[in-house]
């Protein structure tokens, strides 16, 4: 469902979380951030989804524009981005990291106790009129996801 922005008319598209393909289990997406990217080189350019993303920088520094906001993103950070929020990742080409998609089915089935999306809320309420997130993390916590990624390399 492509969408038009009256002030410079490029198009914007809308993905569903069906268009993952890869490393998908029951509503959830887990990949590097690398290899992400070049599977989908298109979520570079602004689009808008229907699902929750964690971008996880664990190694450099870039940028994710989510709404018109350039938001920086330095190694220990994580970006947090809502459904409806438009966005590109056109600045995360010298970054190493963890992508994390899931959507609220696979929330409300698996984690309805857990107050997860509570830590969206901000971002939730008003798609691009709410605010992104970006958080810092310790060195202690990082050390845990690296693991991770150096199992989806």
């Amino acid at each position: 469902m492509p969408r038009l922005n009256r002030k410079d008319n490029i198009e914007r598209k809308f993905y569903h979380f069906s268009f993952l393909k890869d490393i998908r289990f029951h509503g959830v997406y887990l990949n590097s951030i690398v290899r992400y990217l070049t599977l989908y080189p298109f979520v570079r350019k602004p689009h808008f989804h229907d699902f929750y993303s964690i971008i996880l920088i664990t190694e450099g520094q870039g940028n994710i524009n989510v709404c018109n906001n350039k938001i920086d993103l330095k190694a220990h950070s994580i970006c947090l981005i809502a459904p409806n929020q438009l966005h590109s990742f056109e600045g995360l080409d010298k970054v190493e990291g963890i992508v994390l998609l899931f959507c609220q089915d696979f929330y409300v089935e698996e984690f309805s106790f857990v107050r997860l999306l509570n830590v969206f809320s901000d971002t939730i309420s008003t798609g691009c009129n709410g605010s992104t997130r970006s958080l810092k993390i310790s060195e202690k916590d990082i050390i845990s996801f690296a693991d991770i990624k150096d199992d989806l390399a």
